[in-house]
């Protein structure tokens, strides 16, 4: 059967995220929580994984391979306008990026970013919620992936996972303080 992977509530309480793969590739879904809807988001071929609710319930941030530059198919980051269906990439790294993550004002995604090496290693980056302004947060040789934002939105969770495939992986969570320096956004 299909796989289901719940990713949180909707701002207004009617709805739960999901991750499915009831039409074969992974689609994002919003489902009534009695069950009783099941809206398709993103109806594409691509595999579509990974949303993260707006804080104010307008839009999801997700990841698709929906790209296809010149046949490479790599994650990036897209935004869905709940309202329209209306879909923008807002990353185009060209190794991927994964894993949005809201911050509570909404005006901010962090995510995980690809490197170039041939671990794959990724660092944990932030961006505007338009993708505009994409900076740094961690440089070590992990996997990092961004957990939840504090509700003032100064520190993020930050979960690297160490190791390779001939070691054992270690994963530790630790909260990062955001620079005080970050551009403005809107």
């Amino acid at each position: 059967g299909p796989l289901d992977t719940l990713y949180g509530w909707s701002s207004d309480g009617r709805w739960l995220l999901i991750e499915t793969s009831r039409d074969v590739n992974a689609e994002v879904y919003a489902i009534a929580p009695d069950g009783s809807q099941w809206v398709n988001l993103t109806r594409n071929p691509a595999q579509d994984q990974w949303p993260s609710w707006s804080p104010d319930g307008s839009q999801i941030a997700f990841v698709s391979d929906r790209g296809g530059d010149g046949g490479r198919y790599v994650n990036q980051i897209y935004l869905l306008k709940v309202a329209t269906g209306q879909v923008k990439s807002l990353t185009d790294e060209r190794y991927g990026a994964t894993a949005p993550a809201w911050s509570p004002d909404g005006k901010q995604i962090a995510f995980s970013r690809v490197r170039d090496d041939a671990y794959g290693y990724m660092d944990v980056w932030v961006m505007g919620a338009d993708g505009s302004h994409a900076r740094q947060l961690t440089d070590r040789q992990a996997w990092a992936f961004p957990g939840p934002w504090s509700p003032d939105g100064r520190q993020l969770i930050i979960t690297p996972i160490f190791g390779s495939q001939a070691q054992k992986y270690e994963a530790a969570h630790w909260p990062l303080a955001l620079p005080t320096t970050a551009p403005p956004f809107a």
